[in-house]
């Protein structure tokens, strides 16, 4: 955790830099839908998950930047059989797995002037800390990796008012291959959808 949290200040330090003009700074609340391995392992949507982002506006169609996520998705499941590497276990469990992307992405956008709607697309990539965990009875097991990562987006920049946008966006976040998972599948890929509302500060360029 200790480099996740560097990785964290790194970023917050690179946002003030960047704040002189021509920046976009946001937050975002994000809902998960697990899919591939991880919705195997976790099948709830998650309610429990935020994003910041800072952004340089190279041209005024185009963005370079980063962001930090936190997603945290979570299953309660009765009388499941859980395959472990040494055999198997029988009861409630309690399934867990946060995720912490840490990518720099590019935007490219549609739209020439304040007041507008602004559309864009976006590529993300960088690494994700991801910390599985299972409690069943009075055992508790858990494994973290980390993983290299791509995440594809598209979304909206809807204006409130001059120079602050409210963002609706959809990212697919897939972790690559890393390390093992607590139950038997040796694919310890990840893969989630997010569809992310939040609000945002435009200087400069629009």
């Amino acid at each position: 955790m200790k480099t996740l949290q560097l990785l964290v200040v790194t970023l917050i330090l690179s946002a003030t830099a960047l704040a002189q003009g021509g920046v976009y700074t946001g937050i975002t609340w994000s809902m998960g839908f697990p899919t591939a391995n991880t919705g195997e392992y976790i099948d709830k949507t998650s309610f429990r998950g935020f994003g910041l982002t800072i952004a340089k506006y190279v041209q005024p169609d185009l963005s370079i930047g980063g962001s930090f996520s936190w997603n945290v998705f979570d299953e309660l499941l009765r009388g499941q059989t859980e395959t472990l590497e040494n055999g198997a276990v029988t009861g409630t469990q309690v399934r867990y797995i946060n995720s912490f992307p840490l990518l720099i992405n590019a935007r490219h956008f549609w739209g020439e002037r304040r007041g507008e709607v602004h559309p864009f697309i976006g590529l993300n990539a960088g690494v994700y800390y991801i910390r599985q965990r299972l409690d069943i009875g009075v055992w508790s097991l858990e494994n973290d990796n980390w993983h290299m990562g791509l995440a594809p987006e598209f979304g909206l920049y809807i204006p409130v008012d001059r120079g602050t946008y409210l963002t609706l966006r959809a990212r697919w976040n897939y972790a690559f291959d890393a390390g093992s998972q607590l139950g038997g599948n040796p694919d310890n890929s990840h893969a989630y959808w997010t569809i992310d509302l939040g609000i945002g500060s435009v200087q400069g360029w629009f």
